[in-house]
């Protein structure tokens, strides 16, 4: 499961970068989320994209067919618009 952030429509129009890192648990949930590098320095922009990234579900990494915790890293990219 994906979900977008939920952005201004001023976000929109000037862009950016977020880097989100965060934990694969072994049930597929995000835990520990973390903003790494929001460029450019907005902080409501990187809140959206980690509030979206704490929604996300993924199939859990596995070791020897068991699940395993797994840290990951997205990036959030927005052209600007307008």
């Amino acid at each position: 499961l994906v979900v977008d952030p939920e952005l201004t429509p001023a976000q929109l129009q000037a862009g950016g970068s977020v880097l989100i890192s965060f934990t694969v648990g072994k049930d597929g949930v995000p835990i520990d989320l973390k903003i790494e590098n929001p460029q450019p320095s907005d902080p409501a922009l990187g809140r959206a994209c980690l509030a979206a990234a704490a929604k996300w579900r993924f199939k859990p990494g596995t070791i020897k067919g068991k699940p395993v915790r797994a840290r990951v890293s997205i990036p959030f990219k927005f052209a600007p618009q307008g």
